[in-house]
């Protein structure tokens, strides 16, 4: 993903249709370290 608006054109199609208020990413890196994202849905159109 190139760019934050690619990134959030890429949140909003996962999400499209789905109840809820925000979505999770969870990553674990290759040295495994975990990492959370929590965005909020409704701050995307902004």
């Amino acid at each position: 993903i190139e760019s934050e608006a690619a990134l959030i054109r890429v949140i909003k199609k996962m999400t499209e249709g789905r109840p809820g208020s925000a979505i999770c990413f969870h990553f674990v890196t290759t040295e495994a370290k975990s990492l959370v994202f929590k965005v909020q849905l409704k701050d995307l159109d902004n």
